[in-house]
């Protein structure tokens, strides 16, 4: 086969459309990454970003998989072999050992990953050897880089999903809560002295505070809940009647004992009040996080501590 013939196969109109295809998906998602992090980036336009990226990251990881396989044929397998491990890796990394982010493994295979993209990226410079060496004359060195570059970026896309939808919890995430009864029981110490040394009423607290203007509509809101909500694959439910994470315990009087609950952890709602039967550890996976009525923040995760706990 001639040279002319070589490019005429090469540059068939099929294969030209999927590597153009994959080069304009690359750059609309690049594009989305930018603007992402140039712009103010709320919960409704941070998931249709991610979203839009891991869309154009599979067309562009897609088409130029298949580009290669008409280039290449059966040598296209090794390449869908490295595709196929990046996807292992992403999902060991994000859903099995994800609880031991700082772990020696989860470092390994993260840059095992790392390694896939890097070695796609590299192709193009091998199958130019590989021509020069062998004669092989198969594909040229600019429709290799378009392409591989094309399915690295996807695959790139994809590995950024994976770890904003299914990534390890952030540490400082799951102490929010702590800060946010902290600030809950500062505004409650300034109602007392503002309110003849009172406590809000327990059905109207949250409002309360809110008038008080010493806390916000955030401070309410568990900021681990609220950090799943982002991660969310769909946009709903989202629990928007739930606007507070906390509740206030009736029974607890500025003359009760130190150590009786004054706020703790709950499903969701609003100036809701009661007892231990509201009280959940879901929040945070079998913890919950409780402020006494002498100001100090407890996590408890143990059923006997929770068990202890005083009412009254």
């Amino acid at each position: 086969m001639s040279n002319t013939e070589d490019i005429s196969e090469i540059e068939k109109p099929k294969v030209t459309a999927l590597i153009t295809t994959s080069v304009l998906a690359c750059i609309f998602g690049i594009a989305i990454l930018i603007i992402r992090a140039i712009f103010y980036r709320s919960w409704w336009s941070e998931y249709v970003a991610r979203n839009l990226g891991l869309l154009f990251g599979m067309i562009g990881l897609i088409t130029g998989y298949l580009a290669v396989k008409k280039m290449y044929g059966r040598k296209a397998y090794f390449t869908f072999g490295i595709i196929i491990l990046f996807f292992f890796f992403q999902i060991l990394l994000n859903f099995i050992i994800s609880p031991y982010a700082n772990s020696f493994l989860w470092g390994f295979i993260g840059w095992a990953s790392i390694a896939c993209l890097v070695f796609l990226l590299i192709t193009p410079a091998k199958n130019s050897m590989n021509r020069w060496v062998y004669g092989i004359r198969t594909g040229s060195l600019r429709n290799d880089i378009f392409i591989y570059s094309g399915i690295a970026i996807g695959l790139f896309f994809c590995g950024i999903w994976f770890s904003e939808t299914s990534g390890p919890i952030q540490t400082e995430v799951g102490m929010g809560c702590g800060l946010n009864l902290q600030k809950l029981g500062n505004a409650i110490s300034i109602y007392q002295k503002d309110n003849h040394g009172k406590y809000p009423d327990p059905n109207l607290w949250c409002d309360l505070l809110l008038k008080s203007r010493q806390v916000e509509k955030d401070d309410f809101i568990c900021p681990e809940v609220k950090f799943r909500w982002k991660r969310q694959f769909l946009p709903v439910p989202i629990p928007i009647n739930r606007k507070s994470y906390y509740a206030m315990n009736p029974n607890c009087e500025p003359n009760s004992p130190p150590v009786t609950v004054l706020l703790f952890e709950i499903k969701g709602g609003w100036n809701k009040s009661g007892g231990h039967e509201l009280l959940i550890t879901q929040n945070h996976f079998g913890l919950c996080h409780i402020l006494f009525n002498n100001g100090d923040i407890k996590r408890i995760y143990k059923s006997e501590d929770i068990a202890a706990l005083q009412w009254k």
